[in-house]
């Protein structure tokens, strides 16, 4: 996406400063300006997304997924694929104490699991 405003571009500028990341501070501005919500999984963007942009709707990867497995009623096998194909190539797990990682754990290993 391009910026479509000044205000978008200055919020990046500062955004950049506080992240130091680029993709991150793009998304952020241009989501805050336009109020869309954000998917992302990065602890420092989350963190100051929640302290600054408290507006944002901040969407998860498992979030996504268990979205997307549900909307087309993926085949577990392939749920299992994508996940981990997630894991590996992407190098992401839900953190700890995210509040789908049993969810995603279980979808890994037991498809029956899945019905919570």
């Amino acid at each position: 996406m391009d910026f479509k405003s000044e205000s978008e571009e200055t919020s990046f500028v500062n955004y950049v400063f506080e992240l130091g990341d680029d993709g991150e501070s793009a998304c952020c501005a241009i989501a805050s300006h336009r109020g869309w919500a954000i998917a992302t999984d990065d602890k420092k963007a989350i963190s100051f997304i929640q302290r600054e942009i408290s507006q944002l709707q901040i969407i998860s990867t498992p979030e996504i997924i268990k979205h997307w497995s549900e909307k087309v009623a993926l085949d577990a096998s392939i749920l299992r694929d994508a996940l981990r194909a997630i894991r590996v190539k992407g190098r992401y797990l839900p953190r700890k104490n995210h509040p789908l990682l049993s969810w995603w754990q279980a979808a890994l290993t037991d498809p029956d699991a899945l019905e919570e």
